[in-house]
């Protein structure tokens, strides 16, 4: 498992009901969502990674910088989506997120929130109005444990 899959478990697990559609499927995509996704929905990527070098080697943690925007149509409901996930990821410290597939889990030492960003742009020529998108940007100190 990487760190994508485990910040993506982690955002099923947090149940946020505002982006869940009438099937309980969860509005939740990797890097980018469909111009034809219904709002509000959840996107997450990984910004940046960095490891820590030794001269005996590398060390087994590393250090995730992921980024988690929400689409929306009303600026006050992508806030809430965005303080929900806050709850889910910030200050998260020793827990293991099991590997659903069997591969190695991810144990995260520590989470902490950045920021947030109001990335919404104007609106296309001949559209009434604009998506919200706001950033949330997180740091998440991270190893695969071993088998």
């Amino acid at each position: 498992m990487d760190i994508t899959s485990a910040i993506a478990q982690l955002l099923l697990q947090a149940d946020i009901a505002d982006i869940q559609d009438s099937y309980g499927v969860y509005r939740i995509s990797p890097l980018a969502g469909a111009e034809t996704d219904i709002r509000p929905y959840l996107t997450y990527a990984l910004t940046a990674t960095d490891h820590y070098d030794t001269y005996t080697g590398s060390l087994p943690w590393s250090k995730a910088h992921i980024q988690i925007d929400c689409f929306s149509d009303v600026y006050a409901d992508a806030e809430s989506i965005l303080d929900d996930v806050r709850g889910a990821l910030k200050d998260i410290a020793a827990i293991t997120v099991l590997a659903p597939d069997g591969s190695k889990d991810i144990y995260i030492g520590w989470s902490k929130w950045r920021e947030d960003a109001d990335a919404s742009e104007p609106p296309d020529v001949g559209q009434g109005h604009s998506i919200i998108r706001l950033q949330s940007n997180y740091e998440i100190m991270y190893c695969q444990l071993e088998d």
